[in-house]
C-alpha cells in the first residue's frame, strides 16, 4: 500500500483520471436528464416522466450521449493540480517562511481559473449533445 509521501505527480494523476472517469460514465445519466429537464421550459414533468420520455423517444443509450467530453472534463482537475503544485513549489522556494491561508488561496483560485477556461469549451460541447435529441447522433 503507498503512504501519502509516496505518492508521486504520476500516480496522483492516474488516479485522479480513473476515479474521474468512472465517475464521468456513472454521473452522465443524471446530468443528461437535469440539462434537458433544465431545457423544458415550462415543462412540469417530473423526474420519472421525463426519464421516461427519454428512453422511450430516444433509448438507452441517449443517456450516455456526452460520455467522451464528460471524459475529457477530467482534465480540469488535473490542471488544477499540477497548476496549484507547480506555483506552490515556486512560492515555497523564493519564501521559506510560513505559506499562508491567503497564498492557498490564491495560488488555488489560479489554477481553478486556469482549469476551467481550458475545459470550458468541452463543457459546451457536453451539454450540446446532452440537449441533442437525434437518435442518430453517436452517444460520444
Amino acid at each position: 500500500m503507498f503512504s501519502v509521501k509516496e505518492l508521486t505527480k504520476r500516480h496522483i494523476t492516474l488516479i485522479t483520471f480513473l476515479a474521474g472517469t468512472i465517475s464521468s460514465v456513472i454521473a452522465n445519466p443524471f446530468w443528461f436528464v437535469n440539462t434537458r429537464m433544465t431545457l423544458a421550459k415550462g415543462s412540469s414533468k417530473s423526474i420519472l416522466e421525463t426519464v421516461r420520455q427519454i428512453y422511450s423517444e430516444e433509448g438507452l443509450h441517449a443517456f450516455f450521449k456526452g460520455v467522451l467530453p464528460n471524459m475529457i472534463l477530467v482534465l480540469n482537475p488535473i490542471i488544477n493540480f499540477v497548476v496549484y503544485e507547480a506555483l506552490k513549489k515556486k512560492i515555497l522556494q523564493r519564501n521559506k517562511k510560513d505559506f499562508t491561508t491567503l497564498m492557498i488561496f490564491l495560488i488555488s483560485s489560479v489554477g481553478k481559473t486556469l482549469a476551467t477556461f481550458a475545459t470550458y469549451p468541452i463543457l459546451t460541447v457536453r451539454v450540446r449533445m446532452h440537449a441533442n435529441k437525434d437518435t442518430k447522433k453517436s452517444i460520444f
